[in-house]
């Protein structure tokens, strides 16, 4: 294993004087950029392209890296059905990263850490089909910086990311922006993103399986008015504290729904009255069993009285609810 250092006078990652081994990155190069040059890589057609199938022990961006990785339309490619790869990114340019081994098979990158003080990282995935192939990120961690989880428009598949963990520099809130495209879930079997969040912000149209809220700004639907999804479902919603903003824009009535709620602290809120008439979604959704804790506060008063809670368990926290709403209460049920 030898350490490949980016050290370019152009654009080209298949220039082998671009690199600090004076050949092209191979499997068992650790590769890295540095301050040894700030020269942005575009990885353009045959010429400039990454070679597929590539998985490197670790791609470290520092933070004396300030140039750009890849652009949105040609991203930087990497991923072995069984990758190794582990990606490290402190720069404070913008980097497109694209997990896939350039034949729309399984890949791998099993694990990502963001920790940039201004810099964006953009993840998409090759494949992700129903019923074949998908190109994962295991593990995503974001300590600092602008993440974006995204839609490939390339090749029409959404990005999947097994586990996300939102853990900000410092408990800051401003350290952290991630931002999460529409159909960014696993395909084959519906397999959504587990979302482990301290705080900052996360916006996103994309289905969730379990969501453990601490802190920070979640906004659940934020394509409003646009085009309307299919599978905007959370499976377990547990929240502590922070502020939960949902408003999923279901293209099917009923269908948007969180299976179980756990409200110990924080809010909860499906009021859309700010967001402006023609961008609301009037479409039935359902959460089908909520538990909400003293100190916690569900705001459903959204003026369209289409939310359905079947069974609702109010343990001390506050609850409010549109005018006119009638209520059925059973004592003694709860254990």
């Amino acid at each position: 294993m030898a350490d490949n250092y980016w050290v370019g006078t152009d654009a080209n990652w298949r220039t082998a004087a671009n690199w600090s081994l004076g050949t092209v990155p191979v499997d068992t190069n650790s590769i890295f950029f540095d301050g040894r040059s700030v020269v942005s890589v575009t990885m353009t057609g045959a010429a400039g392209a990454l070679p597929a199938g590539m998985d490197f022990p670790i791609f470290h961006v520092k933070s004396s890296y300030t140039g750009d990785i890849g652009t949105a339309a040609v991203p930087c490619e990497m991923g072995k059905t069984s990758g190794t790869t582990e990606l490290i990114y402190e720069g404070t340019g913008s980097a497109y990263i694209r997990v896939g081994d350039g034949a729309d098979g399984d890949a791998t990158i099993p694990r990502v850490i963001m920790n940039s003080n201004g810099g964006t990282l953009h993840l998409e995935s090759e494949a992700n089909v129903a019923a074949g192939a998908s190109a994962q990120f295991s593990e995503v961690i974001c300590i600092q910086g602008t993440l974006g989880i995204e839609y490939n428009t390339d090749d029409s598949k959404g990005c999947v990311v097994t586990t996300l963990r939102i853990t900000p520099k410092d408990n800051s809130a401003g350290n952290v922006t991630v931002n999460i495209e529409m159909d960014c879930y696993k395909d084959n079997g519906d397999v959504a993103t587990n979302i482990y969040m301290l705080n900052g912000t996360l916006s996103t149209d994309s289905m969730i399986g379990v969501c453990e809220q601490y802190g920070g700004t979640i906004n659940y639907g934020t394509d409003l008015g646009g085009s309307p999804e299919t599978l905007l479902d959370i499976a377990t919603l547990r929240i502590y504290d922070g502020a939960f903003l949902w408003l999923p824009d279901e293209l099917t009535a009923g269908n948007a729904t969180i299976t179980l709620l756990h409200l110990y602290g924080g809010s909860f809120t499906s009021d859309d009255s700010t967001v402006g008439a023609s961008n609301r979604n009037l479409n039935a959704k359902t959460i089908a069993t909520a538990y909400i804790y003293a100190g916690a506060a569900l705001d459903i008063s959204n003026e369209h009285g289409h939310i359905t809670v079947p069974q609702l368990y109010n343990l001390g926290g506050t609850v409010t609810t549109d005018s006119g709403v009638t209520l059925g209460i059973t004592y003694d049920a709860w254990t």
